[in-house]
């Protein structure tokens, strides 16, 4: 596990900037780095601390479709925020969805090594996009979870999904509960156990 030193030392070397405008004193031991940009006026305060994770544990199993892809939560994991992925089921539309997308991107690789890279011709959408924003959050207290961000897609995650939200948990909740929505409606639910940690 990398300490605060270690993630330090990765974020500021060199400690120089290439263009010398940027120096960098390290306190590793306190977690703590300035940055002086040369401003006459201020340098700036990096402060590195770990957060640890908790992994809940889930109950594998399709929890409900989004355009008739079923959709399988892979996890939900604590740390500065309530982090929760899913993933597409297994299934005919899973593969066909995956094939489409690896011809329409093997067609767009060939076109930027044809033409070059431009902002007219995008890659292809990963195929988790079509999960993305379909994810709601709650718990027994009435906790208000607002979306934070999200990221999906990659080579070999293709179709993995991670969405998150603020705040963490109070103490007094139990539970959470992750709903899957289509159009607004809910078409999957599934509770999550905040005192049963798998990790």
């Amino acid at each position: 596990m990398r300490t605060a030193a270690d993630v330090l030392g990765e974020m500021f070397h060199p400690r120089e900037h290439p263009g010398g405008r940027r120096h960098v004193e390290l306190h590793p031991d306190e977690g703590v780095a300035y940055v002086d940009y040369d401003d006459p006026e201020a340098l700036y305060e990096v402060r590195v601390r770990q957060v640890p994770k908790r992994l809940l544990a889930v109950r594998p199993g399709v929890i409900g479709e989004v355009a008739g892809i079923g959709v399988l939560l892979a996890g939900v994991t604590l740390a500065h925020d309530v982090s929760v992925t899913v993933e597409a089921a297994p299934g005919a539309a899973r593969e066909q969805a995956l094939e489409e997308f690896h011809a329409a991107y093997r067609r767009w690789e060939h076109g930027v090594a044809d033409q070059g890279a431009s902002e007219d011709r995008p890659p292809p959408a990963w195929p988790g996009e079509r999960l993305f924003g379909h994810i709601r959050v709650s718990d027994d207290v009435d906790t208000e979870y607002r979306f934070n961000r999200g990221e999906c897609g990659g080579h070999g995650t293709e179709w993995r999904c991670i969405h998150t939200f603020l705040p963490l948990p109070p103490p007094q909740a139990t539970h959470l509960e992750v709903e899957l929505t289509e159009h607004g409606d809910v078409v999957g639910r599934v509770t999550v156990p905040l005192g049963d940690a798998a990790g």
